[in-house]
């Protein structure tokens, strides 16, 4: 799953995490792993857009 992807549906959703999930078909704590570990690369990175 590309992070463009689960970004876009985070953000039609409010950033409503339980939502994204069930969007995405994802465990909501593996969601919130990635969002975190994409903020992290986020935040090495200020080239990259992860969240906002």
């Amino acid at each position: 799953m590309r992070w463009e992807h689960i970004n876009r549906v985070f953000a039609e959703t409010g950033n409503n995490i339980s939502m994204t999930a069930r969007l995405l078909r994802l465990h909501r704590r593996t969601l919130q792993r990635l969002l975190a570990r994409g903020q992290q690369r986020n935040d090495c990175d200020p080239q990259k857009s992860f969240l906002f």
